[in-house]
């Protein structure tokens, strides 16, 4: 499986879940908090890297959800990430049923508050996905 194709699988399970009102695909945070006319909930997906070993490519990623949050409010950052942490739970739940690839079932999930185009509040944590190594057979590369 590509990482193209990967990242394809993460977006299409995001946009069906029903507390996530927009997906977006990154390369880094500055390009994530550049964005604007976001419908929140929303999730951000950061491809890092990829580690290659004799028999698996593991593709690491950050993975971010957040929603719109107000300082004026009591408690609301907690509210907010309570939703996110189920909203991650119901993505683990996904990923334990999802028999393409293997993923690293230890995770450590950080909130964070940020406040550039919009002040957001949520989650972040770490992604490890990894599929066994194999020729393509519609990639041009001699193989014997």
């Amino acid at each position: 499986m590509t990482l193209n194709k990967i990242i394809d699988e993460l977006k299409v399970y995001f946009e069906s879940h029903l507390m996530i009102n927009y997906v977006v695909v990154t390369n880094d945070d500055d390009d994530f908090n550049a964005l604007s006319d976001i419908s929140y909930p929303v999730v951000n997906i950061q491809y890092l890297d990829t580690i290659v070993t004799s028999t698996l490519l593991t593709h690491n990623f950050k993975i971010i959800i957040g929603d719109l949050t107000n300082p004026n409010i009591q408690l609301i950052d907690y509210n907010i990430y309570s939703d996110c942490i189920q909203i991650a739970d119901d993505f683990f739940g996904w990923l334990e049923n999802n028999f393409s690839y293997d993923w690293d079932k230890n995770t450590t999930i950080d909130n964070f508050t940020d406040s550039n185009v919009d002040r957001v509040s949520g989650i972040v944590f770490p992604l490890s996905l990894s599929v066994r190594r194999g020729i393509n057979s519609d990639c041009i590369a001699p193989h014997a």
